[in-house]
């Protein structure tokens, strides 16, 4: 039941109920949080985890707070691992 301001309570009319369900959280697993930090992508932002000489510009709006892995300017691995809680997209952007 709902009312708002001079109108009669009513049952809310089922048209008013979201249809869907939103997006789920998505989490990750499988990592070592040392590696890399998780963030949200934001133009002028910090390039690197570990230091603020190099940061990220020009940014495409739509990636604008997409969530990110920031590692280490310094990455001696070839292989980055960790799962996920549902199927994503990434995209790797290489410093040269």
């Amino acid at each position: 039941m709902w009312h708002i301001k001079d109108q009669p309570e009513e049952v809310v009319p089922p048209h008013f109920f979201y249809q869907t369900v939103g997006n789920p959280v998505l989490k990750l697993y499988d990592y070592d949080s040392k590696d890399f930090s998780l963030s949200y992508m934001r133009d002028f932002d910090n390039a690197f985890k570990d230091e603020a000489t190099y940061k990220m510009a020009d940014i495409p709006v739509m990636y604008n707070n997409f969530v990110q892995l920031k590692f280490d300017s310094i990455y001696d691995d070839d292989v980055v691992e960790f799962r996920t809680s549902g199927a994503i997209t990434i995209y790797i952007a290489i410093w040269e």
